[in-house]
């Protein structure tokens, strides 16, 4: 999911100038100003979502996993959906930039998802964890310009640019089904200290027997 997320945000951070500049022929100076918007709303989007996922399992609303999955989800489909949408709003770089802004958004809200899931999975481990798959996400962000310059050889093609968005979307789409599939947002068995596995395997018995017991699972911990 790193890796697909890492493909996707770099592709566009790479290519969306040259984007600006060869189909909507922006100059130098509008080139700047709306190329830098998207991550601005990005920039927002990734504070104001982690603040509210923490809120939502601080207050048990939610389950850490269910959280995760869903600022995903949410953030993939916006992102693919606005993205799909660039090629089609023809040459207005008002909505082709309002579109990225969005799809962009799009992307900071799964990070509130994706970059905090390292200490979700393993807090003794979060930094081995979180370096290598942040290593295998950046490594992802060299090989999106070379697939990009093979796409729009002729950059002012905009059949070219069309893929380049659609691929974007669907990449967007399978991180978040992937993730939908495989994530988890508790603390692994691997991640856990000999006192903490031994802990966790007494609270499972206690919790086991007392619902056995009288079908009201207990929270005590021993």
């Amino acid at each position: 999911m790193v890796t697909l997320a890492g493909f996707v945000i770099f592709t566009l951070m790479t290519n969306i100038p040259l984007f600006l500049r060869h189909i909507l022929r922006l100059d130098t100076i509008n080139l700047g100003l709306l190329g830098a918007l998207p991550y601005g709303t990005m920039f927002l989007s990734m504070v104001l979502t982690s603040c509210l996922s923490d809120h939502v399992i601080h207050l048990n609303y939610l389950t850490t996993t269910q959280t995760r999955k869903l600022m995903i989800n949410i953030g993939a489909i916006v992102a693919a959906g606005s993205l799909i949408a660039v090629p089609h709003v023809g040459c207005s770089h008002r909505f082709v930039i309002a579109l990225m802004s969005t799809g962009i958004c799009g992307i900071g809200v799964t990070f509130s998802g994706i970059f905090v899931n390292a200490q979700d999975l393993a807090p003794r481990f979060n930094g081995t964890v979180f370096a290598v798959g942040n290593c295998l996400s950046v490594a992802s962000g060299f090989i999106g310009p070379i697939v990009v310059g093979f796409i729009t050889e002729d950059q002012t093609d905009p059949k070219g640019w069309r893929v380049v968005f659609y691929t974007t979307a669907v990449l967007s789409l399978v991180g978040a089904f992937f993730f939908q599939l495989f994530g988890s947002g508790e603390v692994q068995a691997w991640a856990l200290s000999p006192d903490e596995r031994e802990s966790k395997v007494n609270y499972e018995y206690v919790h086991d027997k007392d619902k056995s017991r009288d079908g009201d699972p207990t929270k005590t911990r021993v």
